[in-house]
């Protein structure tokens, strides 16, 4: 039974990629040539950064934080991807009916979760499993034994969060699920972005970048922090160090040994409490509480601010937004990387190291803006569902649902980067002439980001799904993510010309600074309409996928 479930979801990822090579051959192609160029751009530099190390001496330490830090992403990243295939799966009712156990249910679905989980972990983590089996000179054996030990690598953080889901129900109710996946994803966020603030500065990393330019590389004494020797990605990293011939094959056994005892018994736990907390009758309670609803004639603020319909549409998509746990707990993990500065504050108090933190602080604030659009605009037309099918009947054009969108997903993101710009100036005492063009441009690249994640969602839609995970179209991810970034750098590029004219390092101060300005002006403008505008023409003449 359990094969048979897994044979299913392999057969559905099949004829998806079938279906989409023969609608649209070129796009498919683009998305696959974007995705391998950027795969390769990816396994060269942890390449070059591992042989680096390994000219440092500092290899096994630069091995034990690298896949420390991508354990800490794998686990800050499954809440919503183990919660959504574990808890919100829509076809939990098909599956109990028929005669498969539960135990076989719930293994297929820990397992589809650990699938969709390790999606993020190939943009890197793939890369670097190659990149440090290539500057280990691993054998042909070896690299066998290393597909096993990946999975098991990847397993465990979607079991470990999987557990404190149903431990956490257990204790709640299911009532209460979804505040329960935004509790567990704001913690899992604040823990390991603390982690990181504490590690980072220890890290043999530094030494690199340090000495990166000095040739020959001077060796470089570091220590791993306490934290990357204890976690559960030091038993991946010995048996990758032993296989490589870095460290003896006993602690290559003891270390593989405990990665498969610690992945079994905790797959058993979600077993045994999961069999007894998930049910159809549990999750049909669940899914079938009312919420309050608001007076549709009732005049809000933004209906009277905002023209029709306009202002409805606006209203609208933020009642999705604060309804959708999973969304928002999504929203909030990147949030919590502006307490990194502040972290590091404590340890130095310092005027001039609080003169560096306002710069890390405002380049967190990117970090975050940049994440943050993706993840909402992205989101905010697929989440619709079939729905969406209503809106599309509705007589209202769809160049305004989408204005409304990128007006909602603009104002939240703009007004989270201007109250963090704030905060940041105010905290780091940053310069006035500083802080603001760094809320200015912060509000600017919020609403070109937005154009982009709500123009590219329209023009590859996705509103057939089960997994409220994967809203988002793999070809509105990808080619969301290469347009995002080069309009990132060539608006960045615009900036540095304005700034470097500012500061006199170029000449004709007064025509480069306006030429500087007005460029990023219209590239973001550009960012706006012109994703906008085809995404409005794709849904014009959209047919429904039934």
């Amino acid at each position: 039974m359990l094969f048979f479930l897994l044979r299913l979801h392999l057969l559905a990822l099949k004829n998806s990629c079938r279906t989409s090579l023969h609608n649209q051959p070129v796009g498919a192609m683009a998305v696959a040539v974007a995705g391998l160029a950027t795969f390769g751009f990816t396994c060269v530099f942890f390449l070059w950064a591992l042989v680096a190390a390994q000219k440092l001496g500092i290899l096994q330490e630069s091995l034990f934080q690298l896949y420390y830090y991508l354990f800490l992403l794998l686990l800050a990243g499954s809440v919503p991807f183990v919660a959504s295939t574990l808890l919100l799966a829509e076809d939990y009712t098909l599956l109990f009916s028929t005669p498969l156990p539960s135990w076989a249910i719930l293994t297929a679905r820990l397992i589809e979760a650990t699938i969709i989980n390790s999606l993020q972990f190939s943009a890197l983590g793939v890369p670097a499993v190659l990149a440090s089996g290539l500057a280990l000179s691993l054998s042909p054996i070896a690299w066998l034994l290393l597909v096993p030990l990946t999975f098991l690598f990847l397993l465990l953080p979607a079991l470990l969060v999987a557990l404190g889901l149903i431990v956490l129900l257990r204790i709640a109710g299911l009532a209460r699920m979804r505040a329960v996946i935004s509790l567990l994803n704001v913690l899992m966020g604040a823990l390991i972005c603390l982690d990181i603030a504490v590690a980072v500065p220890h890290s043999p990393l530094f030494a690199l970048l340090a000495n990166a330019h000095a040739l020959p590389y001077p060796v470089v004494p570091h220590t791993v922090p306490l934290t990357a020797r204890l976690a559960p990605s030091s038993w991946f990293a010995a048996v990758l160090l032993a296989l490589g011939g870095q460290q003896p094959l006993s602690s290559a056994l003891s270390s593989a040994l405990a990665l498969l005892v610690s992945n079994g018994f905790l797959f058993g736990m979600v077993l045994l409490i999961g069999r007894h907390t998930i049910s159809v009758e549990t999750l049909t309670n669940e899914r079938s509480r009312t919420v309050r609803t608001s007076n549709p004639h009732e005049q809000t603020l933004l209906r009277r601010l905002l023209p029709e319909p306009i202002g409805g549409l606006v209203e609208r998509d933020l009642h999705l937004i604060l309804r959708d746990s999973v969304l928002l707990s999504q929203l909030a993990v990147p949030a919590i990387l502006f307490a990194v500065p502040f972290v590091l504050a404590l340890h130095d108090h310092s005027p001039d190291t609080r003169g560096l933190l306002f710069y890390l602080a405002a380049m967190l604030l990117g970090i975050i803006l940049y994440t943050q659009t993706s993840i909402l605009s992205l989101s905010l037309l697929g989440m619709e569902g079939q729905g969406y099918w209503l809106v599309l009947t509705a007589p209202i054009t769809i160049r305004h649902n989408l204005f409304a969108k990128w007006l909602t997903s603009t104002g939240i993101s703009g007004g989270f980067g201007l109250l963090l710009g704030t905060l940041d100036g105010i905290c780091f005492h940053g310069k006035f002439l500083e802080v603001m063009p760094l809320l200015g441009i912060a509000v600017i690249f919020s609403a070109g980001l937005c154009g982009i994640g709500v123009g590219f969602s329209a023009i590859f839609p996705r509103f057939l799904h089960d997994n409220p995970a994967v809203r988002v179209s793999p070809w509105a991810l990808i080619l969301g993510f290469v347009a995002a970034t080069l309009y990132v750098l060539s608006a960045g590029a615009a900036l540095a010309l304005a700034a470097l004219a500012a500061a006199d390092y170029l000449p004709a101060k007064t025509l480069l600074i306006p030429t500087g300005v007005c460029l990023f002006l219209l590239i973001s403008l550009l960012a706006v309409i012109l994703p906008i505008e085809i995404g409005s023409r794709r849904l014009e003449a959209y047919e429904w996928p039934y």
